[in-house]
């Protein structure tokens, strides 16, 4: 029932074969005299979001596969009584700080019941904003701080800048999707500790 763990290899060898792929087409144009340093940069910034993308991908389903063996083996479900959401529904596409990422929620069907199948949902616990925002809780911390500091459009500008052009908030200003996230967000991404404050008043003020 651990597909991650029966599946790992395979997607650890493909992450590789991107990274040594980006690898050759990065020396290939170093060589190339042309080539700026800037582009070299932008080269190896784009490769590295790509290799992030993929690897983010395989954390959240490594962690959704786990959520969802914790929850069968609290509710002393055999392995018969456990089917695997394949369809489009056992799916997850998130924004992360890396850009869009696809990924395996584990999701499952648990056919312990006699009145059917119950779709069991456990990785909520580890997206528990989806239903209201589709971006990692990482990724939404960014926008609060970016949205938080900067007006309108600016933020979004500068969620694109610190993403290097992977993470956007669609056609809608941060500013907008800050109304809708407040009520999500715990206060500490935003507000400094006493702390905090004391420290920068002592030091900085």
């Amino acid at each position: 029932m651990d597909v991650i763990s029966r599946n790992l290899e395979s997607v650890k060898a493909g992450i590789v074969a991107l990274v040594a792929t980006s690898i050759d087409g990065l020396v290939a144009n170093a060589g190339d005299e042309s080539a700026s340093i800037a582009e070299l940069e932008r080269q190896v910034a784009g490769a590295l979001v790509l290799v992030g993308q993929q690897m983010t991908a395989l954390a959240f389903a490594a962690a959704c596969n786990a959520a969802m063996l914790r929850d069968v083996h609290a509710r002393g479900l055999r392995e018969d009584q456990v089917r695997l959401r394949s369809d489009e529904g056992g799916y997850l596409t998130v924004s992360t700080t890396f850009g869009a990422v696809t990924f395996p929620t584990f999701v499952y069907r648990d056919l312990s019941s006699l009145a059917g199948a119950v779709i069991r949902h456990p990785e909520q616990s580890s997206f528990p904003y989806h239903a209201q925002c589709r971006s990692s809780p990482l990724c939404l911390e960014w926008e609060v701080k970016v949205g938080s500091q900067c007006p309108f459009r600016k933020a979004e500008e500068m969620l694109w800048f610190f993403t290097r052009g992977a993470t956007t908030v669609e056609d809608t200003s941060i500013a907008t999707h800050i109304l809708h996230l407040g009520v999500l967000v715990d206060p500490s991404w935003t507000y400094r500790t006493p702390e905090a404050i004391r420290t920068i008043l002592a030091k900085q003020a």
